[in-house]
């Protein structure tokens, strides 16, 4: 295999690991989709009350933990949502050109240049410099990966703990 090759193969398998990962986000958004439904639907046959005019200490410390958890199981699932949709899913740009560095595979730099100066410089560009670019570009969707695999790893982690709080609020509701 020659080297251009492996360049070629890498850019494609990063890329292709980039799409799972978007992949897994959006099957987490579908989960929390779920979540915010149960939750809606549980809390349909809720009453607001003054929890500190009850007759038992039982039910008014009930009242207010469900009211707690409520709060935490709504807080997070926002939180997370927001943080699945900007940290996971949004489209990132390269990081790591300066200003002064103009690459004709990055779609940053192509859609800034004019159609001309771009097709003239691509024409006139070697083949080594091509392999540069694309090892350039490799080591920034590499980056890219890397960051969106750190992120997905870190909201997995919060999933289990929001749906224990919806079990907890499930089962809050029913004592209340």
């Amino acid at each position: 295999m020659e080297k251009s090759e492996v360049i070629l193969h890498s850019h494609s398998d990063i890329q292709e690991l980039i799409r799972f990962i978007d992949q897994k986000a959006g099957a987490l958004l579908i989960i929390y989709g779920f979540i915010l439904t149960a939750t809606i639907e549980v809390s349909k046959d809720l009453k607001f009350v003054n929890p500190f005019l009850l007759d038992q200490f039982s039910d008014t410390f009930l009242s207010i933990l469900l009211l707690v958890v409520g709060f935490i199981l709504l807080t997070s699932l926002i939180i997370q949502i927001h943080f699945t949709l900007f940290s996971i899913i949004k489209p990132r740009k390269a990081k790591n050109y300066t200003q002064d560095e103009v690459s004709v595979l990055y779609f940053g730099h192509t859609s800034k240049r004019k159609k001309n100066d771009f097709v003239n410089n691509f024409t006139e560009i070697s083949i080594e410099d091509i392999e540069k670019q694309m090892l350039e570009q490799i080591y920034e969707i590499s980056c890219i990966l890397s960051e969106k695999s750190e992120n997905f790893n870190s909201i997995l982690k919060y999933l289990y703990g929001t749906i224990f709080c919806l079990l907890l609020f499930i089962y809050l509701t029913g004592t209340v």
